[in-house]
């Protein structure tokens, strides 16, 4: 048996810690909608109409009115993901709106620079 006493074990989990610290991440550039105000950025685009798509898509049981907004990242490659309710109309509503955007066709993503970049974007949806 192997009796390890309280200093040495402190002292191998700090060595282990600043290890561990110590490793390169692979950085993601994420940009956010305020970084725009640069020359070289362009805005993520939807290659249809949000509109339609919505209105074909965002299923419900119950009539509703108001507005709806959801926070989602659009990758480098123009997916959707980690989506946020901004706006809330119901619980019924957010589920619906976020069920058609995870079926919603690749976007243009932002490009900075020509180079597609990763960003949040905030889509308010009009319910009236």
């Amino acid at each position: 048996m192997i009796l390890i006493n309280r200093n040495t074990l402190t002292l191998l989990l700090l060595l282990l810690c600043f290890s561990a610290c110590g490793q390169k991440k692979k950085e993601i550039k994420v940009l956010a909608v305020d970084d725009t105000a640069k020359k070289n950025i362009v805005m993520p685009t939807y290659p249809g109409d949000i509109g339609e798509f919505l209105f074909k898509n965002v299923k419900f049981t119950k009539q509703v009115k108001g507005d709806e907004e959801v926070r989602f990242l659009i990758d480098t490659a123009g997916a959707l993901s980690q989506f946020k309710i901004v706006k809330s109309l119901s619980a019924e509503i957010d589920s619906a709106v976020v069920r058609a955007l995870r079926v919603m066709p690749p976007w243009n993503p932002a490009t900075e620079n020509g180079t597609p970049v990763s960003m949040w974007y905030n889509l308010p949806i009009d319910m009236n």
